[in-house]
């Protein structure tokens, strides 16, 4: 039996994805980043015309596409997570309380290719 292992020497330059969105909360100004397999999420401070990092997690793996979705009025947004080469689909939220990432739902997408 063999086991791969990979760990990632430097992090990514490069920003795969982004998006503004309400993430942290209802009124919150937010730059949603994803850089390689590491997403970032950076507060929008408009007064300073700067950027501060709110939080940074590894995902488990590169990023093909995000979006944002609204579940109710007047709540924060949620991030719609679609990873590459794995059709694989996650939403996750902010929990304040933790001041990271929850895991909402998860979804396999399946090819509907014709024979």
């Amino acid at each position: 039996m063999s086991f791969g292992v990979f760990q990632q020497l430097a992090p990514s330059a490069v920003v795969d994805c982004s998006t503004f969105a309400s993430f942290t909360s209802p009124d919150a100004s937010n730059l949603v980043l994803c850089r390689g397999d590491r997403l970032e999420v950076y507060h929008l401070l408009q007064k300073q015309n700067r950027l501060r990092l709110a939080f940074a997690t590894n995902l488990a793996g590169r990023v093909e596409a995000l979006a944002t979705i609204r579940p109710r009025p007047g709540a924060p947004e949620n991030l719609v997570i679609l990873f590459r080469r794995a059709s694989y689909l996650v939403v996750v939220r902010y929990e304040q309380a933790l001041g990271s990432i929850q895991t909402c739902g998860q979804h396999l997408l399946i090819s509907s290719a014709v024979s």
